[in-house]
């Protein structure tokens, strides 16, 4: 199937969704949507798409950050992805490295599929943002779904969460069970979601923190290179003032000596005054009517037509109804659902999406060097581990929880069926073996973690596909 993207990369790029208030104040420029298959300046250079998911998100949090702008979209979902999207789409380790590419921070352990919400809000009101590893399905097909990467850019005021998917042509809202859900069935056995740091956070990091010259570790103040010090000039460097000219009132005195105020003979004559309106305490007290009484109706004139007045948009909508009945809901137009509603298509995708596409894993002809990439990823050194419990690592539990008449590779492979199988107990022995201080536990969770994180995003896939 070929690529038929001539025609499709000329839409325009959606609309960025407006950013909250926590999101605004840790510095987040707005965030574009970028799509996938369609990224804003594609051409027959950009290839699999179908795969791109993990890029775009990356791709899009960049934007946020104010990075790459002289990049269009496509080139830098290329840029983020080369050597790192292979056939079965990206792993949450390949996600990092995208991070360090786009020199975006991470802003903790991710969270696993058995997350809480609260941890989730806490994020977002910190101005974070975060990757979610999901499943995404096709309504009208009978299969599994596809694990797939999106975007949890914010929360309405509901509490419901704003959602970038690579996969849709903007961004929808769903709710705390739909994300929950679509993580906890993100293939093979849960996804996790990723969390990211805020701009603000990532400019303190990247601050440097030179020693005071005195050895006391404490940093000297930072001065912009190549300004030089302001020195305060001497009296005699300073140039000579021209003399002062006298305000009206200096003029006035002075006509008659330094110390004598003129009489009002001496003064000379002022033209007329303007007419002072007076205040209403100084207005006559009006009794046509009587001092008390107010004036009815019919005692009051006669007014004149008064020149109509341009009707406003909702008072023509009103008048077309009648000068005085409100239309009904039912004759109101109808309007787009709220922005707060959850959408019922989140998280899903059907097989329309890739009509035209070329779904088959390409290498690309043309490979992209961006040095500031290359840069960013040979100094940024982020490390993702995985949360599956709500407390803190290691809270000092010394009883080994793994059986000792089992090896470490057994238990590890039993724990991942039960999580495939979509076992949320599973993750109540997780949590134990993450707080355990035992060394068999710890090898047993280094294994879970290790084959979580080597789980890959991958997008879409059409139905007979071998990826």
């Amino acid at each position: 199937m070929g690529i038929n993207l001539r025609v499709l990369s000329q839409q325009s790029r959606a609309p960025a969704t407006a950013l909250g208030a926590a999101a605004s104040a840790k510095g987040w420029q707005p965030i574009p949507h970028i799509n996938q298959l369609h990224p804003r300046g594609a051409d027959q250079k950009y290839v699999n798409g179908a795969y791109n998911c993990a890029p775009t998100v990356v791709a899009m949090l960049a934007r946020g950050h104010g990075k790459m702008g002289d990049l269009n979209d496509a080139a830098l979902v290329q840029a983020l992805g080369q050597d790192i999207v292979t056939q079965k789409g990206t792993d949450a380790q390949g996600v990092t490295r995208m991070l360090e590419r786009a020199d975006v921070p991470l802003a903790g352990d991710a969270l696993a599929a058995n997350y809480n919400d609260a941890d989730v809000k806490q994020h977002l009101n910190q101005g974070h943002m975060l990757i979610a590893q999901v499943r995404t399905t096709d309504r009208h097909a009978r299969d599994q779904g596809s694990a797939h990467y999106v975007l949890i850019q914010g929360m309405t005021q509901r509490g419901n969460y704003i959602v970038s998917d690579p996969l849709a042509n903007k961004t929808y809202v769903a709710s705390p069970e739909q994300l929950k859900n679509a993580v906890l069935k993100a293939p093979p056995d849960g996804g996790m979601l990723i969390p990211v740091a805020s701009p603000a956070e990532a400019k303190a990091l990247a601050a440097p923190t030179a020693p005071a010259a005195d050895g006391s570790g404490t940093a000297a103040p930072q001065t912009l290179v190549g300004t030089p010090a302001l020195r305060k000039p001497t009296l005699t460097e300073m140039p000579a003032v021209a003399a002062r000219r006298p305000t009206q009132p200096e003029i006035a005195v002075d006509a008659f000596g330094p110390t004598r105020r003129p009489s009002l003979a001496e003064m000379p004559a002022v033209g007329a005054v303007a007419a002072k309106k007076p205040t209403l305490t100084e207005m006559p007290a009006v009794d046509t009517f009587g001092p008390v009484r107010r004036p009815s109706l019919t005692e009051l004139p006669l007014v004149g037509p008064v020149a109509p007045r341009k009707p406003t948009s909702p008072e023509v909508a009103v008048d077309a109804f009648g000068p005085v009945r409100r239309p009904s809901l039912t004759e109101l137009p109808i309007t787009s659902a709220p922005v707060d509603e959850p959408s019922a298509e989140a998280f899903t995708a059907t097989g329309d999406v890739l009509k035209g596409v070329d779904t088959e894993f390409k290498r690309p002809t043309h490979l992209t060097r961006d040095s500031r990439m290359e840069a960013n990823e040979r100094r940024n050194h982020f490390d993702l581990d995985v949360r599956y419990g709500h407390g803190r690592r290691h809270s000092g539990r010394h009883q080994t929880l793994a059986p000792e008449d089992r090896n470490v590779n057994e238990i590890a492979r039993e724990l991942l069926a039960r999580k495939a199988r979509g076992d949320a107990s599973v993750y109540d022995t997780l949590s134990e073996l993450e707080n355990s201080t035992s060394e068999k536990d710890q090898r047993v969770l280094e294994q879970i973690e290790r084959s979580d994180l080597k789980d890959p995003g991958i997008g879409k896939r059409m139905e007979g596909d071998a990826f």
